[in-house]
């Protein structure tokens, strides 16, 4: 019987024109349709079809949403639905962000138990579907309680061999990519875009053409961003590497050599020692002071650290990270590529800094970019407000979320105090 409504509707739909008042009525129905089935625990088969319908017909994913209004999803029978199809996992976690928390029946034993049962995290084809899929068994790794940083480092092989075949594809020769940020520390995450610079040793104006075309084609699957070379937009998106190892030397700015720190050569033409050695000169030339950091880090808090934003707020995620590229840049320690938990494990070698501030420092990371993964995964605008919050309580299996930022906040804030105070006129 519903198999036939679901029919009917299709053709009522397609016979009608797709109004405001039509879409209401459908959407009525879908939802009446939708909560029949899983109240019922009507065959698989039947849900099955009700959403693949739902998805493919309609253009907007509001219709979905009005769907979830009110359903108790987390259920036996829907669950294999939400881990098999990224599209429907996507508009349940946009459930939440609309408000529906609430009304969801929080049993995360269950979410644990079908949300384990993933797919494993392997690289297959370099496809924009295959990405989808690597993205996806990440989330339900994260969902069923087994976060791991070391999972973002399939998803940054995926851009490395995406970026290199792409390259070979279009048959670019005398060229070099570096990868920055995420990308270039291995971390790459869920919604994360890739900060590139292009560089060539010889031919650097030719490759313009075939360099946009390669660009293009890789952000069919990435965003990419290509504003880190040392004027940004106002040049060429190939530079010459000589042209940046000049820059280096005499006109880089200071958050110019915290981003290269970041820096990774993901493929190059010629001998990547040459380019290691550049970023290598650049790291350990003595230009950068406590007091530089400090002051980015203040006027990053005035721009950008209201209380939400869990990335810049005092005592955040940036904290930690300019507190390990700093002691490790000061003692020549710091090597291309280092992420921030490499840097932290050189200063515990090394007893840089006391043991207790360092673990509170590694496990403030781990804690906020576990965070940071989840606002992304449940599409939460407006970071760590009040109601946000409760989502991410209810997601990470954790109430005292809100309590533990507060505790890492006050203490990296104080740690970050600690190490830039002292150092103001180094």
């Amino acid at each position: 019987k519903t198999l036939y409504e679901i029919d009917q509707l299709k053709k009522s739909a397609q016979n009608q024109e797709k109004g405001i008042k039509n879409s209401s009525h459908i959407a009525h129905i879908i939802s009446s349709i939708s909560k029949k089935c899983i109240a019922k625990a009507i065959d698989k088969q039947v849900i099955n079809e009700f959403f693949n319908y739902a998805v493919n017909f309609f253009e907007s994913e509001k219709l979905l949403l009005d769907a979830f209004n009110g359903l108790n999803v987390i259920d036996p029978v829907y669950l294999p639905f939400l881990y098999k199809d990224r599209l429907l996992l996507d508009v349940f976690l946009k459930t939440l962000s609309l408000g529906y928390a609430e009304r969801i029946h929080k049993n995360s034993a269950l979410m644990e138990e079908f949300f384990s049962i993933a797919e494993p995290i392997k690289i297959g084809d370099i496809t924009k579907e295959e990405k989808e899929r690597i993205e996806f068994a990440i989330i339900c790794k994260f969902l069923s309680g087994n976060f791991d940083i070391a999972m973002f480092k399939v998803l940054t092989k995926f851009a490395d061999e995406l970026i290199k075949q792409t390259i070979l594809e279009f048959n670019i020769k005398d060229i070099a990519v570096i990868g920055y940020g995420k990308l270039g520390i291995g971390e790459l995450s869920i919604g994360s875009d890739l900060d590139l610079i292009i560089l060539s040793k010889n031919s650097a104006e030719t490759l313009i053409g075939d360099v946009q075309k390669m660009v293009s084609k890789i952000k069919k699957i990435f965003d990419v961003d290509l504003r880190l070379r040392p004027f940004g937009d106002r040049e060429a998106i190939v530079i010459n590497i000589d042209y940046l190892n000049n820059y280096f030397s005499k006109y880089a700015r200071s958050w110019e050599k915290l981003a290269a720190q970041k820096a990774r050569v993901i493929y190059s033409d010629f001998n990547s020692e040459y380019i290691d050695d550049i970023y290598k000169r650049f790291l350990d030339t003595k230009s950068i002071t406590g007091k530089d950091i400090y002051n980015i880090k203040k006027n990053i808090e005035k721009t950008k650290g209201d209380n939400s934003n869990i990335k810049s707020f005092s005592g955040g995620l940036t904290d930690i990270e300019f507190i390990a590229q700093y002691i490790c840049l000061e003692h020549r320690c710091a090597d291309m590529g280092d992420s921030p938990l490499k840097l932290l494990e050189k200063i515990m070698q090394y007893k840089f800094l006391d043991s207790a501030d360092i673990n509170i420092l590694r496990n403030g990371y781990i804690f906020y970019t576990k965070i940071l993964s989840f606002i992304r995964i449940a599409h939460l605008r407006g970071g760590l407000r009040d109601e946000n919050v409760e989502i991410l309580k209810f997601l990470m299996g954790d109430r005292y979320i809100d309590k533990k930022i507060r505790a890492f906040k006050e203490r990296i804030a104080s740690i970050f105090n600690e190490v830039f105070c002292d150092n103001l006129g180094k």
